[in-house]
């Protein structure tokens, strides 16, 4: 089995490496949207929530030694997973890698640890990248493109003002968190709506039994109020143990 990592990868596993022992979040967060696909069911906020426990969880470690780099990469990995975002299957190759070169480096050398190892060089190749002119000219942009954005904030607070005293502003709220809910109130009212259905179904099949159609059953009741009485009773128990599991 074979991977190939190109200098983009490289890239996202040195912004993430050195995201944690800075204790940078959005770093962090940054990098793993970079590296996979998000999906629509992926929450910033709550990547963001889950990468703080675990950057939590590292700041408590004393020194090098004491991190398994396999078992880190492991447990972003099946962060990202569970924040919906899906990661290629080089990094999962390449953590089966990582892990199988701990283990024989702990059989050879088991004074070399190959976090510190990783993250020393992962620290140089970032250093050796830094261009401070073109990281001078970018912050320099950003600081010219903020000068413009603050000196139209009064206009902005003027027009906006303005527009909410003639009733013009609408206000769009969008509410997360709420989808389990929503699904739990479908639910529930789909097996309302089916348990009324096996009612009114139930009393119809009453009243057509007193008919005169044929075919009748043996005791003279006809054949299609038997069976529409029959398939409402269970309808309706069906429906009440759905709802009582719920």
């Amino acid at each position: 089995m074979i991977g190939r990592i190109n200098e983009a990868d490289i890239t996202g596993i040195q912004n993430l490496i050195l995201g944690l022992l800075q204790g940078d979040m959005e770093s962090m967060a940054n990098a793993i949207m970079a590296m996979g696909a998000c999906s629509p069911q992926t929450d910033r906020a709550k990547l963001a929530e889950d990468l703080d426990n675990l950057i939590e969880k590292y700041m408590s470690i004393t020194s090098a030694e004491q991190i398994d780099m396999a078992a880190l990469l492991g447990e972003i990995t099946e962060l990202a997973s569970a924040n919906h975002i899906s990661l290629p299957g080089k990094y999962t190759m390449l953590v089966r890698s990582i892990a199988t070169i701990e283990g024989v480096v702990v059989q050879l050398c088991p004074e070399i640890n190959l976090f510190e190892m990783l993250s020393t060089k992962l620290m140089d190749r970032a250093k050796a990248s830094f261009d401070i002119n073109q990281t001078l000219l970018n912050v320099g942009k950003d600081a010219l493109e903020l000068g413009k954005k603050t000196s139209r904030i009064p206009v902005l607070a003027f027009d906006t003002l303005k527009n909410l005293s003639k009733g013009r502003t609408k206000i769009n709220l969008e509410l997360t968190g709420y989808e389990n809910l929503v699904k739990r109130a479908e639910e529930t009212v789909k097996n309302v709506v089916l348990a009324l259905f096996a009612c009114v179904l139930f009393f119809g099949s009453c009243i057509l039994s007193s008919a005169d159609i044929t075919p009748k059953m043996p005791g003279g009741q006809p054949l299609i109020a038997a069976a529409a009485m029959v398939f409402s009773v269970a309808r309706g128990i069906f429906t009440v143990r759905r709802m009582s599991k719920k």
